[in-house]
C-alpha cells in the first residue's frame, strides 16, 4: 500500500468496507439515494501514527534540511511524467517546466494552495486557468445536470476527448491488485467514448480471487458504471493527473 495517494487509501480501506454506501440496483450501479451516503462514524479518519521503527522499506521519509533529492517530490514528479505520457503521448509538458515552476508546484500540493497549485497544473493539463478559481476551460456537463454527460449515443470523439491520447488511470481491487491498462477515450471503431463499465470489461480477467465489481469509488464518490472516462480524466484527476479509482466487490454491495 506504499505510496498510494491517501484518498485511495481512505476509499480502499474504509468505503469500499461499507456496504450501505453503495447499490447496483441501476443499469449504472449507481443510486443517487445512497451512492454518497458515508457512514458518520467513519470521519473524520481516526490514524494511528507511530513514531518509532519507520518502515524505510516501504515508505519515502521527507529530509529534512535542504537536500539534493526529495524522495517524496521526486516520486511525485515521475507520476506526473508518466500521466504526462499517457494523456499526451510525450513528457513534454512536465520536462519543459522551469526549476521554479516545479518548485512552485510542490509547494502549492504541500501547502493545499489551490490557486497556485492550478496556475502551474493547468499548463501541464493544456487547459486555461484563472488565477482565482482554479481550471476554466474543462470539458464538464451542464451546471444543472448532477451527472456527467451520457456516452452510449456518442458516435464520434467529443470535446472531452481532444488532444486526450489514452486516459491516466490507476484501478485498485480490495486484495492489493492494481489494474494500469493503457486505455484509449473512445472506442477506435465507432467513436464511442469508452465508460467505467468498459474499462471493467477491458481490466478482465479479474484479479484471482477478485469478485466482479459491482461499483467504483473515487474522492469518496460511488460514480456511475456509465460514467465516461474522458469526463472523468478531466473532472476527477488527482494531484498526479491519473484517475484513481477503488472497485468495490460484489459481495460487498448493497
Amino acid at each position: 500500500m506504499a505510496h498510494y495517494p491517501i484518498g485511495v487509501l481512505y476509499d480502499l480501506h474504509v468505503l469500499s468496507n461499507a456496504p450501505a454506501s453503495f447499490s447496483s440496483a441501476s443499469v449504472g450501479g449507481y443510486d443517487a439515494s445512497t451512492a454518497d451516503a458515508v457512514d458518520p462514524a467513519a470521519l473524520p479518519w481516526q490514524l494511528t501514527v507511530h513514531l518509532s521503527q519507520f518502515p524505510a522499506d516501504k515508505i519515502f521519509r521527507t529530509l529534512p534540511g535542504p537536500a539534493a533529492t526529495d524522495p517524496p517530490r521526486d516520486f511525485y514528479m515521475a507520476q506526473l511524467k508518466e500521466s504526462d505520457l499517457l494523456r499526451h503521448g510525450s513528457t513534454k509538458r512536465v520536462m519543459s517546466l522551469s526549476t521554479a515552476a516545479q518548485d512552485a508546484l510542490w509547494a502549492a500540493l504541500r501547502a493545499t494552495d489551490h490557486d497556485a497549485f492550478w496556475a502551474v497544473n493547468a499548463g501541464l493539463l493544456g487547459i486555461a486557468a484563472s488565477a482565482s478559481a482554479g481550471p476554466t476551460s474543462v470539458p464538464t456537463s451542464p451546471p444543472d445536470s448532477p451527472r456527467p454527460p451520457s456516452s452510449s449515443s456518442s458516435s464520434s470523439p467529443t470535446a472531452t476527448t481532444q488532444g486526450l491520447r489514452h486516459v491516466p488511470f490507476r484501478l485498485y481491487y480490495a486484495d492489493g491488485a492494481v489494474a494500469r491498462e493503457v486505455v484509449g477515450p473512445c472506442d477506435p471503431a465507432s467513436g464511442r467514448e469508452f465508460t467505467l463499465h468498459d474499462l471493467l470489461r477491458i481490466c478482465a480477467p479479474m484479479p484471482p480471487g477478485t469478485s466482479a465489481a459491482a461499483a467504483v469509488i473515487t474522492h469518496g464518490v460511488a460514480l456511475p458504471l456509465d460514467t465516461p472516462l474522458p469526463w472523468l480524466a478531466w473532472n476527477f484527476a488527482y494531484p498526479d493527473n491519473f484517475v484513481h479509482l477503488v472497485a468495490v466487490a460484489a459481495d460487498h454491495a448493497a
